[in-house]
């Protein structure tokens, strides 16, 4: 498998935008026109704009990497359960 790991690490000035550059929504298209891997390494909080990303290029295939860091900081929250949305597609499976 090839493919892409990209991460909102990278965008330090605005990482909440990370996901709104014309580069990445051209990224997405070709990932999914070359059946490549669109491996995210994200938090928790990132899953809704991945999620959003997701329903705009259906076709893409997505991995969450490190299953979005869950419980990175040693503790698990009640909210995080309601993350885990985003794996109610069988379309969107690795």
């Amino acid at each position: 498998m090839t493919g892409f790991r990209i991460t909102p690490f990278i965008r330090k000035d605005q990482p909440e935008k990370w996901l709104d550059t014309p580069g990445m929504q051209e990224m997405w298209k070709t990932v999914a026109e070359t059946r490549q891997g669109d491996v995210r390494l994200i938090n928790a909080a990132d899953l809704p704009r991945v999620d959003k990303m997701c329903s705009s290029h259906p076709e893409t295939p997505v991995v969450i990497d490190h299953f979005a860091r869950i419980g990175v900081d040693g503790e698990m929250r009640r909210r995080t359960s309601s993350r885990f949305a985003i794996c109610r597609s069988t379309s969107r499976r690795a």
